[in-house]
């Protein structure tokens, strides 16, 4: 019997604990331990999310300003909007996740006005966000725990999952041996050669595709247009009815925070290429919500939304387009105001 044992031992959980192990500090998507910097020499795509909260815990306690969304928020930068609301931009961060949904977008004010005495939040969303009501199970999206409250043990095994994933182990010995990143990689390899720059102070990214722009925007343009990526957009519509009841719940208890917590909130619906017109009634609850005043609509078809070099793709807006949005929705520049179709 000691021998059978043993034997189990040395051909299943020595190995296993071993495997479990190596994999934990190989640690690809730098989860199980804090480092400096996420993102220089590596191509790996990692969870933001995970990231914004490692980053606030060894942060001076001394925010009160949020910019909160997608990564499409990413356009929004710390520095333009602290000036915009007066505010010193060490006071000021970047919290986002990647695929940013209502679920998770509720959690992290929640743990934020816990956290921190907020003033000013600035709220990106689009009808992507309002599909999410539970948690994301997808180790790029799934939400911390001190954040989501949920089960740490399940939030960890879902990154030895992922780092045990034969494609993903495939596609990053790929990236190692060619130096390129192809198609088939999806998301889980960065598509740029170059390393995003971040900042560790505010949370703020600069994506590494401005330098590839940089260096040949024609071929940068013509590539994806040639993928599809940039395609003709036939028919303009509105978006689905998206707030249900769930939808409700989750927002009604935003509400409750921000007016608790007497936090000034401006909510941003964003400019996407797709030229959807996000949904009327939606945005009348979003209103009813967060105030008339508080609710700013720039999708749909309008001069943000034409031109093709205006995103980096079809999905992510660029800085440019964020600063006049900002300049539009704090009042600060008439130009902005006038050049797109409508700001409420």
């Amino acid at each position: 019997m000691k021998l059978f044992f043993k034997r189990i031992f040395l051909s299943f959980i020595l190995p296993t604990v071993i495997g479990l192990t190596s994999v934990v500090f190989w640690d690809p998507f730098k989860v199980f331990f804090n480092y400096n910097d996420y993102y220089t020499n590596n191509p790996i795509t990692g969870n933001r999310e995970d990231i914004c909260v490692k980053l606030l815990n060894k942060a001076p306690n001394n925010f009160s300003n949020f910019i909160i969304g997608s990564s499409r928020s990413q356009a929004y930068k710390t520095a333009y909007w602290s000036n915009l609301i007066n505010q010193a931009q060490n006071t000021t961060f970047h919290y986002d996740g990647s695929a940013f949904g209502l679920y998770r977008t509720t959690n992290s004010i929640k743990y934020l006005a816990k956290k921190y005495k907020i003033k000013n939040v600035l709220l990106i969303v689009d009808a992507d966000l309002f599909g999410e009501t539970t948690n994301n199970p997808g180790h790029l999206f799934i939400q911390p725990p001190m954040v989501s409250k949920e089960s740490k043990y399940a939030y960890y095994i879902t990154f030895l999952k992922a780092s045990l994933d034969v494609k993903f182990i495939g596609y990053n010995l790929i990236y190692k041996l060619t130096g390129n990143y192809y198609d088939f990689m999806g998301h889980h390899l960065r598509k740029s050669k170059k390393s995003h720059t971040f900042n560790n102070s505010t949370g703020d990214v600069w994506y590494a595709y401005d330098q590839d722009i940089k260096s040949d925007s024609v071929s940068y343009y013509a590539n994806l247009i040639s993928k599809g990526v940039f395609y003709e957009r036939k028919k303009i519509e509105q978006s689905k009815p998206l707030i249900g009841e769930a939808q409700v719940k989750l927002l009604n208890e935003i509400k409750h925070v921000v007016s608790k917590n007497n936090i000034n909130i401006k909510v941003v619906i964003s400019p996407l290429y797709d030229q959807i017109t996000f949904n009327d009634g939606d945005k009348q609850f979003l209103k009813k919500i967060f105030g008339n005043t508080n609710v700013y609509d720039f999708s749909g078809k309008n001069n943000f939304t034409e031109n093709i070099s205006n995103y980096y793709e079809n999905s992510h807006y660029k800085p440019y387009i964020a600063n006049r949005i900002m300049d539009s929705v704090y009042n600060k520049s008439s130009k902005s105001n006038q050049n797109h179709q409508s700001a409420n």
